[in-house]
């Protein structure tokens, strides 16, 4: 699995239970299982779907300037599941991001750049997700 910004890359390798980049290192099977239980909590397998995009359908204005983000799952045989847009994030991305800083004690996914009018559109639609 690979994530995050350009200056904040994470790679985590199950097989080798290994995670490089803005952190590196060994991971213990608590460790994997923490990171399945997000992808499972944040429903990651899912984003692409417009449910998890109301603040952008909702409240879009002409100029966003968020971050360029990308999320590549690798599955055997090189098959993969790609998320990503240009300037703007899923609904449930504040929930996420702020579990992370408490995991990982840093920023990786740069949720402290987002303006307070939009972290709060994001917590609104992130928390009517988490709630169903």
């Amino acid at each position: 699995m690979n994530f995050g910004f350009s200056r904040h890359n994470i790679n985590i390798d199950f097989e080798k239970k290994i995670i490089e980049g803005c952190i590196n290192k060994n991971m213990t099977n608590k460790d994997i299982e923490i990171v399945f239980e997000l992808l499972e909590k944040y429903h990651i397998y899912q984003l692409n779907s417009g449910k998890y995009w109301k603040k952008l359908t909702y409240h879009s204005s002409s100029y966003f300037d968020g971050y360029e983000w990308s999320l590549y799952l690798v599955f055997e045989r090189d098959k993969y599941l790609r998320i990503f847009n240009g300037n703007d994030y899923p609904d449930i991305f504040t929930h996420l991001a702020q579990e992370i800083i408490d995991l990982t004690g840093k920023d990786i996914l740069n949720v402290n750049s987002i303006d307070e009018k939009d972290f709060k559109l994001y917590k609104k639609y992130g928390d009517e997700i988490l709630n169903e």
